[in-house]
């Protein structure tokens, strides 16, 4: 019950999940190793794939040419 109040509260201010794509994974696979966090990686994939923007304090998204907010 919590968590769909939750989702109910993130889609009303427009947070929407990102299933993971081919598209992501293959992105993934060409971009440099600058470190070994998995789920960053996925993240910047997404980013570049479809133009998106990510909200984190982590200065290394940058060297990806991620846009960080």
């Amino acid at each position: 019950m919590i968590l769909m109040s939750l989702w109910r509260t993130l889609k009303s201010i427009c947070i929407y999940e990102i299933p993971i794509r081919y598209t992501y994974i293959n992105k993934l696979s060409q971009l440099p190793f600058h470190h070994c966090a998995p789920l960053d990686g996925t993240l910047i994939a997404q980013a570049l794939t479809d133009n998106l923007s990510i909200i984190t304090k982590e200065q290394l998204f940058e060297e990806y040419g991620v846009t960080r907010i």
